[in-house]
């Protein structure tokens, strides 16, 4: 087998909101499934199975993504955000040939952690 190609497989660009005890009411409209829940470590929503497939429980610093190819949600502790998502920007990164002409390697969203939170 040869491969003979490289290629760039773009990354995915989600819109993101932080679930915050201010905005824990709404996203409980969108995503849970039942009144807003509490426990011994605080307020949490329960999540509605047929929406979000995981965690069972979003509780405020979680993170609620949608894809908006398809407008899919999803929802991220703190940790997994840090270690999987980087901030979005427009970048162009490409290099010089031999012959001085520009060979674009990248064209699409080049990721940042410095603003995450």
């Amino acid at each position: 087998m040869n491969f003979d190609k490289k290629m760039v497989r773009a990354p995915y660009i989600v819109d993101v909101i932080e679930v915050t005890e201010a905005n824990l009411a709404e996203i409980n409209q969108v995503v849970g499934y039942t009144d807003i829940q509490e426990d011994e470590e605080g307020k949490f929503i329960l999540a509605n199975r047929r929406v979000l497939q995981y965690p069972p429980r979003i509780r405020p610093g979680f993170f609620v993504t949608k894809v908006s190819l398809n407008d899919r949600l999803q929802c991220f502790s703190p940790e997994i955000m840090a270690e999987q998502f980087t901030e979005y920007r427009d970048v162009v990164t490409f290099e010089f040939d031999e012959e001085g002409k520009p060979q674009y390697l990248n064209i699409h969203g080049v990721a940042s952690t410095e603003n995450l939170r």
